[in-house]
């Protein structure tokens, strides 16, 4: 029962369980909206995309916080963590880190340990299986790019006045609105590289051992394990597992953004290329 008191759902039962599928509901629409901003991260070249990633961030940062009432209401810590774990993720999102780090503590204070049914099962309690593995990295990842933002606004701040000083112009114009360049959040690829630099740390290749791997021959080192693996295949099999590429996706691989968007607009993309 979410850790909803029993005294709330024996007084208001009704309309307590209808407050928690409403909360529910609310929650997996912030999974959708997730889901969806990933899916554009990863296919960069979708030009007739309706909206950008930040109106999907936006609209789960609402669900988020509506979420978060009905939790404060229905009086569950399991609830509370997950609103929490969901405003942190759209914060982060629309760059906002510092609110995003203060809602993933929060996630971590109100969460709580899973439980073991009477048959033995474990009993999922607070935040789901994939967000207790990804919170702590989620909040270190606000707390740096803060920290990283705060020093480049110093350093912006002070370039503006030396220039203000040198031009006579004022401050302002000198800063301008959007002083501090801020690259986007992508804190899921972030986490496996984490995890695949994790997994390597440590270990030594086998021509020089003296050499740990950095990020360019862990990248080496997968690279060739795939093609051991792929030639290792038939050629059945490797014809099954063989990767196909639009005209359009070849476009954006071979020159840039706005010439496959060009392309698109003048010719849909009808023939299919093998990419092995």
């Amino acid at each position: 029962d979410w850790g909803i008191p029993e005294q709330l759902l024996e007084d208001d039962g009704f309309r307590t369980r209808i407050r928690q599928m409403q909360l529910q509901t609310y929650l997996m629409h912030c999974t959708v909206l997730q889901n969806t901003v990933r899916e554009l991260q990863h296919k960069p070249w979708i030009g007739d995309a309706a909206h950008s990633t930040i109106w999907y961030y936006e609209k789960m940062r609402s669900l988020a916080y509506r979420a978060r009432q009905i939790a404060e209401m229905l009086e569950s810590r399991d609830l509370k963590a997950r609103c929490e774990y969901w405003a942190g993720r759209a914060c982060g999102g629309m760059q906002d880190y510092q609110t995003a780090e203060s809602h993933f503590k929060a996630a971590l204070l109100h969460d709580v340990e899973n439980g073991v049914k009477k048959n033995g099962d474990v009993q999922l309690r607070g935040l789901r299986p994939s967000e207790k593995a990804d919170v702590r990295f989620l909040r270190d990842s606000c707390k740096a790019r803060h920290r990283n933002y705060e020093r480049q606004r110093e350093h912006f701040a002070r370039l503006g006045e030396r220039h203000s000083w040198e031009t006579g112009l004022p401050i302002e114009a000198c800063l301008g609105e959007n002083m501090v360049p801020s690259s986007p959040w992508v804190p899921d690829r972030d986490r496996v590289v984490q995890l695949a630099r994790h997994k390597y740390d440590g270990k030594k290749e086998p021509d020089e051992e003296a050499w740990l791997l950095t990020d360019n021959k862990l990248g080496q080192t997968l690279e060739e394990q795939a093609q051991a693996q792929w030639k290792a295949q038939d050629e059945t099999v490797q014809a099954m597992h063989r990767r196909t590429l639009s005209r359009e996706e070849w476009w954006y691989i071979k020159r840039d953004v706005k010439a496959a968007q060009h392309h698109k607009s003048q010719q849909s993309p009808d023939q299919e290329t093998t990419f092995e």
